[in-house]
């Protein structure tokens, strides 16, 4: 297997500090290591949908090399199956029921991630009540908990032509409500995890940093811009940074005790790493906000603030991570009431300078 020095990604490690206090499960639960569904899973098994569709995302594909590699990322690693071979390294019998599904997870992991309990039941041959019975026996709170980890694996391993085949082989006669599931069961297992003392801290911390930087790269372009403008509108000296290369580094770096906002998700961008790996070894404070504590820009974070981006198909949702940015720069502006209203003041004196907004000619 190549290590993780070998395929140049970072190796995973616990951040610092999660608001002064050991880390704790959140979502997907301690990293255990371990190959990434090795052996396990079957290939796509779907037909190639689209051909047009599918041949212009693997051209994209092909250009795009700087992606953290899945199989050799920590996070990555399936906590469900990990506790399935567990039980069965230490010899417990199962029931024959629970045999049959074992067997059918371990040898089709990628077809879980978008099956339904009932789904899965009809093809192991067992009952739903079975299905929802067995994900609780691995410690899961239900079936969506179980599914859920199955679906954050494959996001980071699969490229999106493969979960394109995947999407377009589903049975959904409802796509736009799928997609506002999720994006729904995203935000709300964000919330139920998320402390607010860790929300406050980070607060605290952005409050007190004489300038920000937002660094956010491919996808999560737009996740740094968002919150960039937000924060410059209470904050004197906040930049979007969304390249990567020696240029962006030396605008990370260019002003002292800056502290850095990091967005990441699977699968990863190396760019991305490698501006918090520089950040941090320059002594700069780092604030990652990613969907695991096994993301390669939690090494050596100061604070870290998990979001989930699970998702049905190719296109990622951000629903969760802008939530939480947004929950973050509320409780930055109550933290320091009388500052916020004064930036917020001079930001609509000067857009009204310039005429930044539409205004409707008022009547008589």
């Amino acid at each position: 297997m190549t290590s993780s020095a070998e395929s140049g990604t970072v190796p995973s490690r616990k951040p610092r500090s999660v608001a002064g206090r050991p880390v704790r499960r959140a979502f997907h639960g301690p990293d255990r290591g371990g190959s990434l569904l090795a052996g396990c899973g079957a290939a796509v098994r779907e037909g190639v949908h689209s051909p047009a569709a599918i041949e212009l995302l693997a051209a994209i594909e092909g250009t795009v090399p700087s992606i953290v590699s899945a199989s050799t990322n920590p996070s990555a690693s399936n906590e469900a199956l990990a506790r399935l071979r567990q039980q069965l390294a230490a010899g417990r019998a199962l029931s024959p029921k629970y045999a049959a599904l074992a067997d059918f997870v371990l040898r089709e992991p990628d077809r879980v991630a978008f099956m339904t309990a009932v789904e899965l039941a009809r093809a192991a041959g067992v009952s739903e009540a079975t299905v929802i019975r067995f994900a609780a026996s691995l410690s899961f709170s239900g079936y969506p908990e179980f599914q859920r980890e199955f679906q954050r694996v494959l996001q980071a391993e699969l490229t999106t032509v493969r979960r394109l085949q995947h999407a377009l082989g589903a049975d959904d006669a409802d796509p736009e409500g799928t997609i506002a599931g999720r994006e729904l069961a995203n935000i709300g297992a964000t919330f139920d995890a998320l402390d607010p003392a860790d929300v406050r801290a980070v607060a605290q911390l952005l409050l007190a940093a004489p300038a920000l930087r937002v660094v956010g790269l491919r996808a999560s372009v737009c996740l740094a811009d968002y919150v960039a403008y937000q924060l410059a509108q209470i904050l004197p000296d906040v930049r979007p940074v969304t390249s990567g290369g020696s240029d962006a580094i030396e605008q990370l770096l260019a002003t002292p005790a800056a502290v850095v906002v990091a967005f990441a998700f699977p699968r990863y961008p190396r760019e991305t790493v490698e501006l918090v790996r520089a950040a941090r070894d320059a002594g700069r404070a780092v604030v990652a906000i990613t969907d695991g504590f096994g993301s390669p820009i939690c090494d050596g974070a100061e604070r870290v603030l998990l979001a989930p981006v699970s998702s049905p198909t190719f296109v990622d949702l951000y629903a969760a991570p802008l939530a939480v940015a947004a929950a973050i720069v509320y409780e930055l502006s109550r933290l320091d009431e009388t500052r916020a209203l004064a930036a917020l003041s001079e930001f609509e004196r000067r857009a009204d300078q310039a005429r930044l907004y539409f205004a409707a000619a008022r009547s008589g």
